[in-house]
């Protein structure tokens, strides 16, 4: 008899069937200590978010604050442009070409110089 036939009663006999070598690769098998030590540890659950109740006056605070970072960096970035032109007028640059940016640049930032 030959070993396929062999493996293919045995198999019957058991209630299974016999897999393809090709069709099903096989891992190697490692040591249970290996194993458990290359197995990545499971995800931590998440903590649970305390979910606070926003009153009127924090509601308030909140957007007060977002309104007043919005403004310094647009006058930071302001600024930043005012130090620019400045630095070109003393380098020797045309003081009316450098006169109509900086008129520009302060319409554009909606500021008014009185």
């Amino acid at each position: 008899m030959a070993d396929n036939d062999v493996i293919a009663q045995a198999m019957g006999i058991l209630g299974g069937k016999k897999k393809d070598a090709a069709a099903a690769p096989q891992k190697p098998l490692l040591p249970r200590a290996l194993r458990e030590a290359t197995a990545t540890p499971p995800a931590p659950a998440p903590a649970p978010q305390v979910i606070r109740e926003t009153t009127g006056a924090n509601a308030k605070f909140a957007k007060a604050e977002r309104i007043v970072v919005k403004e310094l960096a647009r006058y930071a970035t302001l600024h930043a442009t005012l130090l620019e032109l400045k630095y070109e007028l003393e380098k020797g640059g045309n003081p009316a070409l450098l006169e109509q940016r900086l008129d520009a640049t302060l319409q554009n930032a909606k500021v008014v110089i009185k």
